[in-house]
This record gives structure tokens, sequence and C-alpha cells, in this order.
């Protein structure tokens, strides 16, 4: 099913290089297509896609059925900050979710508390296509210095790879 993947995750999950035995967690992962793409790179890690609409979960979850059934994958409908989800991840991503930025202080201090100790939030973006010239490290930048005041550390601004049809940007950062 990765034929349905855009440029944009294919380049997310590439850029989140998941390690065989690495534990994920993508907010807000719609139809599952990421899910798909990492869940391809894990052996004994695990990937739990999150969201906030049902449809959405029984969609990834047709999707990623295989994954699913030999327990790579799971797929949950909550909403995020309030997941119940125990700690422990390496990785938390997410891509165009603005749910960060709705309630910051409790989203962040979720992601401190789900991330195992130098585990990374990833946050990815595309430019909007009607702005020309659309300054995504001016976008990044106010978003790099949020996750610095809350906890996070050693954040860096990744712009997607030359070429990119699709604009593609991400802020990342590391948990204490």
């Amino acid at each position: 099913m990765t034929s349905q993947a855009s440029t944009r995750l294919r380049w997310a999950v590439d850029t989140l290089s998941p390690a065989p035995d690495d534990r994920l967690l993508e907010v807000g992962c719609g139809h599952g297509v990421a899910v798909t793409l990492v869940s391809q790179r894990l052996d004994t890690g695990t990937v739990i896609g999150i969201d906030r609409s049902e449809k959405m979960i029984a969609a990834a979850t047709r999707r990623n059925r295989s994954h699913v059934d030999n327990d790579t994958a799971f797929l949950l409908r909550t909403e995020f900050p309030d997941t119940g989800l125990e700690p422990e991840f390496d990785t938390i991503f997410a891509a165009h979710v603005n749910v960060f930025w709705k309630r910051p202080v409790t989203a962040l201090a979720e992601v401190r508390r789900l991330l195992r100790p130098g585990g990374r939030l990833y946050l990815f973006w595309q430019a909007p296509s009607w702005e020309p010239g659309f300054d995504k490290r001016g976008f990044a930048e106010p978003i790099a210095a949020t996750l610095r005041e809350h906890g996070l550390i050693d954040d860096e601004i990744i712009i997607g790879p030359p070429g990119d049809s699709d604009d593609s940007f991400c802020i990342t950062a590391a948990a204490k």
C-alpha cells in the first residue's frame, strides 16, 4: 500500500529513520499512511497511531490490517493530550496537526511524559501553496522556541529535500 504515500510522507518517515525496535506514536494518524510506512521498517518495534476521529481510525485499521494482526501497529481513537498511554516512546510525530498549539502547556507536558529520555518529537508541515516564498524558517523558529520553553532540548529545523514540490519542513526536539 505504499504506492499511495505522498512524497512528503515518505520524506517524513525517512527523516524519522525508525530503528527496527523503536516505539513510535503518531498523533493525528488519519488514514494511517505514515503508520504503514513506519510499520514496514519495524521488527520488534511498534507504532501507535491515534486520531480523534472514529472514521479515520477505522480507515487506518483497514489499511494496516496485516501490521495490526502482527502487533507492529496499534490504532486508537483518543484525544491528544488525554491519551492514557504508557510512557517510553522513542519518537512522537505529527504531520499537519495543530493540536500542540490549542493547549500547548498540557500537550507538551504530555509529550515530555510519553517520551523516554533522549526521545524525539517531530512536527511536520507543508508550506501553504497559496503563499509563494513562504518563510519556513520564520514560521518554524517560534515553534522551536515554544518547544524549548516547555522543556524540550536540541531543537532543529529540517527543510525538505531539494526539489521537494510539497515544500515540506520539520521541527524536531528531544526530551531531557
